[in-house]
């Protein structure tokens, strides 16, 4: 399961792309053509996936 998002950062990213590895997944932080722009891509282990998912959902639909 991956999530993607687009944020704006207080400082500039300088071009530099930044990742974080563990046992869950992958944390990707992609600079964009803006200084002040970068996609975060969050990639998680199929283990993890149902919870998650579940926090994904408006309240009123959790279970």
């Amino acid at each position: 399961m991956r999530w993607v998002a687009t944020i704006r950062t207080a400082e500039p990213h300088q071009a530099v792309a930044r990742q974080a590895f563990h046992g869950d997944g992958i944390l990707a932080f992609l600079p964009l053509s803006d200084p002040h722009l970068c996609s975060i891509v969050w990639s998680l282990s199929p283990g993890k996936r149902s919870g998650c998912s579940r926090l994904m959902k408006p309240p009123s639909t959790r279970r």
